[in-house]
């Protein structure tokens, strides 16, 4: 036990061992969507590639990345980015910078903790706002046509589960 003075410290030496070895697993996919690795690495490059796009890469890279032909691109616990395996690599590219946004404002996470209500949802749409005009402006760096914005329907998705919440939370 040499450099440690008590078992507390072996104790919290393993405790921090662990907790990194966790870090360094992946998050799980939800049921149906599967791992690409290479696909990953293709979209990762063309984030780096991108002057907005490669700050929102996480220091330990898109360790939480998953495919499915129904993907249509969302964040999920984890934080795991669920994308289309039917999309390209550049469409993928433009709609993981969409969502990495999300993830690093914290979107999704706000409006589960209560974030609903009118002050909460305008926050919601100009994230929302912010979001899609990064992914055009990636999509155009990338030389991808323009994809229609989907605003309002996200918003009545995000509605959607803001009545939900009530709803639970009412019972």
């Amino acid at each position: 036990m040499s450099g440690f003075r008590s078992k507390a410290q072996v104790g919290m030496a393993l405790a921090a061992l662990l907790c990194a070895a966790c870090r360094a697993s992946p998050p799980a996919c939800p049921e149906g969507f599967a791992r690409d690795e290479a696909r990953t690495a293709e979209v990762v490059e063309l984030l780096r590639a991108d002057p907005e796009a490669r700050g929102l890469i996480p220091d330990q890279g898109l360790r939480g990345v998953c495919y499915a032909a129904a993907g249509e691109g969302q964040v999920a616990p984890g934080p795991v980015l669920l994308l289309s395996s039917k999309a390209p690599e550049r469409d993928s590219a433009a709609r993981a910078a969409h969502l990495l946004l999300h993830e690093r404002e914290g979107l999704v996470r706000a409006v589960e903790a209560g974030g609903c209500g009118e002050a909460g949802l305008a926050r919601v749409r100009a994230a929302e706002e912010r979001a899609w005009a990064l992914e055009g402006r990636v999509r155009r760096r990338l030389g991808l046509p323009e994809r229609p914005s989907e605003l309002e329907r996200i918003m009545g998705q995000y509605e959607a589960r803001c009545a939900d919440l009530a709803r639970k939370d009412a019972r």
